[in-house]
């Protein structure tokens, strides 16, 4: 239906393709996802902040949020205090961020937006949110999307802004465009921009400017960014955003949302915010009442017209005069005016255009009234000559007129979603599947419809069914397609609210998070992706009513429901956490103390910590014996199990009350931790993997290609925030420096210079046997990192052979997800097969998605028989004679802890009886 705009379009593109440029092109592979993570590692925020959590995506920081962090004097200081301490966690050192406004949403919170700069000039979509709580002024969130300074500078400004405009006007790949802006230098950044241009990452001076054609019914307007220094053509921005039909899918006219119809013709309602010119000049309000002061008593002419509205200004492209109507009224009145008294098509939609307008600007306004970016005359273009759409060009909004099968696109929703897209653009944000998302959002909330343009193409025929799509996240297709799953998460949020409010309370609940919400975000993940991890993280900080995202929001169910219907993933609340930071034992040396180390994190709940205690026993018929745990710093506690006899099977839980639940909380909730206590026997097989190890590789990698398991001495790589990818170091203690990892890169080289990518690779051992060995068992150390939480083709996999490798038996997986570190692991073979004289032990590795990091690595393979030894030989000579108790004897007089028999952490006279008893016991 627009063959030839299309057409042009598309020439353009080829143009701008064979140029090695290309319009509106993703930023990053649809494939790649974010994902939530609490790792320290590169982030001192996260670091300083005991509970902080972060979202990364393509290795760089995103957000940090979920506990109080940084103060100040004022929301604004407080907020600079953060970039100050913190900005490196983002992967720009020292970035330049100017405060561009601060805006209080709902909860009393207040958000302070930044605008990214470089060399003094504006970054094009550098910019930075914080959140700032009001209890003393704690920064609770913050998130940023910034341009790196590249080593060699942003370049030399070498071309003049008329030379770069003359540069794109002469080009014939831009016919038709007749209306420039000035440039301006700005620093522009690929990245930023989503531009994949054939050619290398780009980050440096541009000149800025715009131009658009003068054919409202085929509209064409690009944003270009010519390089200031050499003059190439950086990217061409297309700035005209339609509805474009990509289904059939609905929305509503004049009255509500359905199209203007004989089935719904128009009907009287009120104008909002139309200037009244006479005496003077006042505004109508919302329910179009207005007061208008006189002189005297004499009549006078008093003049209304939809030109001339406070957020509205129609135009008619059809010649219709604009509506407009000049009576004389004596005072007091009533002044009465009837606009469109005998309706036509395009009178109408010069109604609808005006009332909508000031319907959505007002539904943003009054729940944000310090955000004045929107406070502007918007021009409203209706009746264009051509058929079956609507846009916004960054100046405009604009509707096609009644024909080739489509109605008046001036009508409910469809208006609401044209205005979305100015507001995306006063919130300095990129369009894309975001845009197109959130404008839906718009007229979702505005108009509480799951149908995007009802009966837009006939009866039935609607642009987008939110409802049915139930689009997912991660989302590969069309930015209208893929823009349903934020307007689905929103809808689907104030469907799940009326179970606690009944429906119209909830509406504007959910409403007003979404408007808290859109002052927040930094958008969408890449050109497809409009709701991502972060997105869920932003919602619940628009929600949070006291700056402790881990003890939740007050909507966190129904957030949480509203998310993960379209496949994204909120974090999990609870009222507290136990993370164990060094793991917990498998096993422990006979008659040695264990160390439990653990971060209590309070949640939804307020620990006590003198309450913190372990409580541990010998024997599952024994009470419970406590021990306390030992509050080192923050929330890092350490507590110590007494030694215990070779055998034993030592269990435990951690106990601490909270100010709600004095009664304690517990890990586990039930059941017990629990290790071995083991003295180690004969080695039937090791290989610390320094000389040349028997270990076999094979797989679908082949010899010679990057991720392939290889021995050697590790090469670290990192993310930009410094989190390791790939070991620098191995596990073996000592002078030791070799294991086997998946691939090796250069030094210094970057995260993907060796990473496993779309294949599997497999390191097998060589045969062993386990044949007459008592209590065999097999330890190792392991290293697995992958930056993708979901997919599952991302794996490191231990599995074990009987049979020479005919078949497998898993031992364990790990992943998808992964944060690397050398984990030391330990099994009883026997417990998964038979013991044979032909066993192996092999570790599978594999990234199923070339954009994926997966990096693994295995050191110190052990095969050993577990056994315990006699106590009483105190010299270990194998024999039980009078040089053990001589020996004893003389440690214990010296005051040696060798001589603390009992393990109880000290030496007294109890280890003495002890060790009388063992020595007449025997072995």
């Amino acid at each position: 239906m627009r063959s030839s705009m299309d057409r042009l379009v598309t020439n353009i593109k080829v143009l701008l393709a064979a140029a090695g440029l290309t319009v509106c092109s993703m930023a990053a592979s649809a494939g790649t996802q974010a994902r939530v993570t609490a790792d320290p590692i590169g982030s001192s925020a996260i670091g300083k902040y005991p509970g902080a959590q972060a979202v990364v995506l393509d290795g760089r920081r995103i957000s940090v949020f979920g506990v109080p962090m940084t103060g100040g004097a004022t929301p604004e200081a407080a907020a600079a205090a953060f970039w100050s301490e913190h900005g490196e966690d983002f992967g720009v050192s020292d970035p330049d961020l100017r405060p561009v406004r601060s805006n209080a949403i709902s909860n009393g919170s207040v958000v302070v937006a930044f605008e990214q700069f470089m060399g003094n000039l504006p970054v094009d979509g550098g910019l930075a949110r914080v959140v700032v709580h009001p209890d003393g002024n704690r920064v609770t969130y913050a998130a940023a999307r910034l341009a790196r300074e590249p080593q060699g500078g942003i370049g030399m400004l070498r071309v003049s802004g008329d030379g770069a405009l003359a540069s794109v006007r002469d080009r014939a790949a831009f016919p038709g465009l007749v209306e420039w802006s000035e440039p301006t230098l700005v620093i522009h950044d690929s990245d930023l921009a989503g531009v994949t241009a054939g050619h290398a990452p780009h980050t440096g001076m541009a000149w800025m400017f715009t131009g658009r054609n003068a054919d409202g019914a085929n509209p064409l307007a690009f944003r270009f960014f010519v390089d200031a220094t050499s003059g190439r053509l950086l990217e061409a921005r297309d700035m005209i955003l339609h509805v474009d039909i990509t289904g059939k899918v609905e929305a509503r006219g004049t009255p509500g949302v359905k199209p203007d119809s004989g089935s719904n013709p128009p009907v009287t309602m009120p104008v909002h915010f139309i200037r009244v010119k006479g005496p003077s000049t006042v505004e109508t309000n919302i329910l179009g009442n207005y007061l208008l002061p006189t002189p005297g008593s004499s009549a006078v002419n008093v003049q209304v017209g939809l030109a001339d509205g406070r957020w509205v200004r129609v135009v008619d492209q059809s010649g219709t005069s604009v509506l407009s109507m000049t009576q004389s009224v004596t005072p007091p009145g009533p002044g009465n005016f009837l606009l469109n008294s005998a309706p036509t098509e395009f009178t109408t939609a010069q109604v609808n255009a005006f009332i909508g307008t000031v319907k959505i600007h007002e539904y943003f306004k009054t729940r944000a009234p310090t955000f004045t970016a929107l406070d502007t005359q918007l021009l409203a273009r209706v009746n264009w000559n051509s058929s079956c759409n609507a846009y916004f060009d960054g100046n405009s909004i604009n509707f096609y007129r009644n024909s080739g099968g489509c109605v008046n696109t001036a009508y409910g929703d469809v208006v609401a979603h044209e205005y979305g897209h100015f507001i995306v653009q006063q919130l300095g944000l990129a369009q894309n599947a975001f845009g197109e998302g959130y404008s839906d959002s718009c007229g979702v909330l505005l108009h509480d419809t799951g149908i995007i343009g009802t009966d837009f193409c006939g009866v039935g025929c609607h642009i987008r069914n939110i409802d049915a799509a139930n689009k997912q996240y991660p989302c590969n297709g069309g930015i209208h397609d893929c823009g349903q799953v934020l307007a689905g998460v929103w809808r689907d949020l104030r469907l799940k609210l009326t179970d606690t409010y009944g429906s119209a309370p909830a509406l504007q609940v959910a409403s007003q998070i979404h408007v808290d919400w859109s002052l927040i975000t930094v958008g969408g993940m890449n050109s497809s992706n409009a709701a991502w991890p972060q997105t869920g993280i932003e919602a619940m900080t628009a929600d949070d009513d006291d700056g402790n995202l881990l003890n939740g929001t007050p909507h966190y169910a129904d957030l949480f429901y509203a998310f993960g219907k379209h496949g994204i993933a909120l974090p999990v609340v609870t009222p507290l956490s136990f993370i164990y930071p060094q793991g917990l034992p498998n096993t422990a040396p006979a008659f040695q103390p264990a160390a439990i180390t653990v971060d209590i994190v309070d949640g939804y709940e307020q620990t006590i910590p003198a309450t913190a205690q372990i409580l541990y026993r010998q024997s599952p018929t024994d009470p419970f014996t406590s021990a306390p745990l030992t509050l080192v710093s923050g929330s890092s506690y350490i507590g110590t199990l007494p030694g215990a006899d070779c055998g034993t099977n030592v269990e435990y839980r951690l106990k601490i009350s909270t100010v709600e639940t004095p009664s304690g909380r517990f890990d586990p909730p039930s059941g017990v931790h629990s290790y071995v206590v083991i003295s180690s026997g004969p080695v039937v097989f090791e290989d610390s993997f320094e000389g040349t190890s028997l270990f076999t590789v094979s797989g679908s990698i082949a010899l010679g290609t990057k991720g392939r398991w290889m021995q050697g001495d590790p090469n670290g790589t990192y993310t930009d925030q410094g989190v390791p990818v790939a070991p620098e170091n191995d596990a073996t203690p000592g002078s030791g420096v070799k294991c086997w990892v998946t691939g090796n890169g250069p030094v210094g080289g970057q995260a993907s210079a060796s990473d496993v990518d779309g294949v599997e690779t497999i390191l097998t051992s060589p045969v062993f046997s386990l044949v007459g060995v008592d209590n065999p068992a097999i330890a190792y150390q392991r290293w697995y990192y992958s930056d993708s939480d979901t997919d599952n083709g991302n794996y490191l996999i231990v599995e074990i052979s009987n049979n020479n490798g005919t078949s497998w038996s898993q031992v364990e997986r790990v992943g998808p997800g992964g944060s690397g570190g050398w984990v030391y692991r330990e099994f009883d073979p026997t417990s998964i097969v038979a013991a044979t004289a032909s066993m192996r032990v092999r570790f599978r590795a594999a990234d199923a998605t070339p954009d994926h990091l997966v990096e693994a690595g295995v050191d110190d393979f052990r095969v050993f028989s577990v056994q315990c030894g006699c106590p009483a030989d105190f010299d270990g000579s194998g024999f039980l004679d009078t040089d053990d108790y001589d020996a004893f004897v003389q440690a214990f007089e010296a005051g040696e802890d060798d001589a603390d028999f009992d393990g109880s952490g000290f030496v007294d006279t109890d280890d003495f009886d002890a060790f009388v008893v063992a020595f007449i016991e025997g072995c």
